[in-house]
């Protein structure tokens, strides 16, 4: 179901917008992990995790310290809110990574969830590098 589907590359990476690629057809999102991480809901398939693309939220689940865990409260609340009002949600698949989830692209009435969470400060742009520490 998830196979390679060739052209796709890390959207972020290169620069280009999740928007350049087709959605994924039936796939919903069944709960929000954490600020960047979602459980996907998918015909034909079992739950599986998408981790979203293009940005790095605070870790709720191993923060380094209380400013991280606050951060990654009020992200997963965003981001949770942010689905739960959309009208319509696209779940755009880019490519799997390390950790056997999809890297994914996430519409919300069109809007790219990534430009939401950097907007909203609880998030910061992310390649797939090494991240940078919530705790400075």
């Amino acid at each position: 179901f998830w196979g390679f589907i060739p052209g796709l590359v890390l959207v972020r990476l290169l620069g280009i917008e999740a928007a350049a690629f087709e959605p994924v057809a039936g796939c919903d999102v069944a709960a929000v992990v954490d600020g960047d991480t979602v459980e996907l809901s998918c015909p034909g398939a079992p739950a599986v995790r998408g981790r979203l693309v293009g940005y790095d939220a605070p870790e709720l689940f191993t923060p380094a310290c209380v400013h991280e865990h606050a951060l990654a409260i009020a992200a997963t609340q965003t981001l949770r809110h942010a689905i739960w009002s959309a009208g319509r949600i696209e779940v755009v698949h880019v490519a799997d990574d390390k950790f056997g989830r999809l890297l994914i692209g996430l519409r919300l009435d069109g809007a790219e969830v990534t430009d939401l969470m950097l907007g909203a400060g609880l998030a910061r742009p992310y390649d797939g590098g090494t991240r940078k520490g919530w705790c400075q």
